[in-house]
């Protein structure tokens, strides 16, 4: 149970970083 918990929380860690990461990337673009 606390090892599928730590993989989701991993994943949302990810998709955190990859939200991020996509900002940045437009936010690059425009300028």
């Amino acid at each position: 149970m606390v090892k599928g918990l730590a993989i989701l929380g991993h994943l949302e860690a990810m998709e955190d970083n990859v939200d991020g990461a996509i900002i940045h990337y437009e936010a690059a673009w425009k300028c």
